[in-house]
């Protein structure tokens, strides 16, 4: 088992929480004169609308996300799928795109998952795809006799079967990834409740716990066509992200959260940086590095979010510029500079502060 190198009370958690930003806050900046490695290009939005965001993206450029434009001609905004093409056209495909997770899985002719899932059930929602036309999500059961009790389970849609891909013991279970082999990863329920992250292959839904050696709540938010996995588990006080490789683990560090890889074994998703704000990271070379430090100085754009990344390296995500929020894309700069110092991992204290927080969090939401 390898490591990387990046490796209830309200006010004790607003104590630690405040303690740990202070920590967090005192960390050396990562380094911003290593050279541009990436060029970015604004999306753009709807006519009329004032922002976007990117939720996939596939390996001929295509982004797909949500854009805001007028409602009905009045003064009021609606968010609406759309697509962004390479030649700028910035295509509605209708419906506001979600998923369980944030990102939106599109192929190779720009359909989203949800348009290549033929077998819509009313309470199913389509996370990914791959180029076969299998898909993953989260599909919505009957419990027993009551129609207005409705159960939750990864599901596996291929054709016109859909497969509910169990639980490990407990009662519901999500789908975030698939690759092309139509292996699926996710999260699910043990019989105690507690959530891990699972692998299905073959037939099988299969308990990453004991292949990342932590007993710990944790979920699987990407595979690629290699069988690498990466997703987070709590670690410790806190939680950490994770490549796994085979029977290799590699810990990208605490409070990263890996939202996409590609077939380079590249890593993508948010992390908390050095000034307690979340940011996207890039992950290569075993380093975490915070994209912000990869871009030409004058930019002009503070990233927010890198939710998908494609197999040429470029990345789709969401940020600022000029104070809107807009989806990008960023492409790799052929001669670009070397590669940024890593993003510093916070101290215990500041650990222990984000984990309370998410923690509490997650018990006002689901109001205990």
């Amino acid at each position: 088992m390898k490591t990387g190198s990046i490796g209830s009370r309200r006010l004790l958690v607003s104590m630690s929480a405040t303690l740990g930003w202070m920590l967090v806050l005192s960390l050396p900046s990562p380094r911003a004169e290593a050279g541009a490695l990436y060029s970015i290009r604004n999306l753009g939005t709807l006519p009329g609308g004032d922002r976007s965001e990117a939720r996939g993206l596939n390996n001929r450029g295509q982004v797909v996300g949500n854009a805001y434009r007028p409602y009905q001609g009045g003064p009021d905004t609606e968010l609406v799928g759309v697509l962004f093409e390479p030649d700028g056209t910035v295509r509605d495909k209708g419906g506001f795109l979600r998923s369980h997770w944030g990102r939106v899985g599109i192929d190779a002719s720009g359909r989203v998952a949800h348009e290549v899932a033929p077998v819509a059930f009313e309470y199913d929602q389509y996370t990914d795809l791959n180029e076969r036309g299998q898909v993953t999500g989260t599909g919505g059961f009957v419990d027993g006799t009551d129609p207005y009790r409705v159960g939750y389970r990864a599901i596996l849609v291929d054709g016109g079967n859909r497969v509910d891909l169990g639980t490990l013991g407990g009662d519901s279970s999500v789908g975030y990834g698939i690759n092309e082999a139509g292996h699926a990863v996710g999260s699910a329920q043990q019989a105690n409740g507690i959530t891990r992250a699972f692998l299905y292959r073959d037939g099988e839904m299969i308990d990453l716990s004991p292949a990342l050696g932590v007993d710990s709540r944790g979920w699987a938010m990407a595979i690629n066509d290699h069988d690498q996995i990466v997703g987070s588990v709590f670690r410790g006080v806190g939680y950490e992200g994770f490549l796994l490789d085979g029977d290799e683990v590699i810990w990208l560090g605490k409070n990263v959260i890996p939202s996409d890889l590609n077939n380079q074994g590249d890593v993508v998703g948010s992390v908390t940086g050095n000034d307690g704000s979340g940011r996207p990271f890039l992950f290569r070379d075993d380093r975490v590095m915070d994209l912000n430090a990869m871009l030409p100085e004058d930019s002009g754009w503070f990233l927010e979010e890198a939710i998908a990344i494609n197999d040429l390296g470029q990345i789709a995500g969401t940020g600022t510029i000029d104070g809107e929020r807009r989806a990008y894309l960023l492409s790799p700069i052929s001669d670009g500079g070397p590669l940024p110092d890593p993003i510093p991992e916070p101290g215990p204290i500041a650990v222990f502060g984000l984990a309370a927080g998410y923690l509490w969090f997650r018990r006002a939401r689901s109001g205990r």
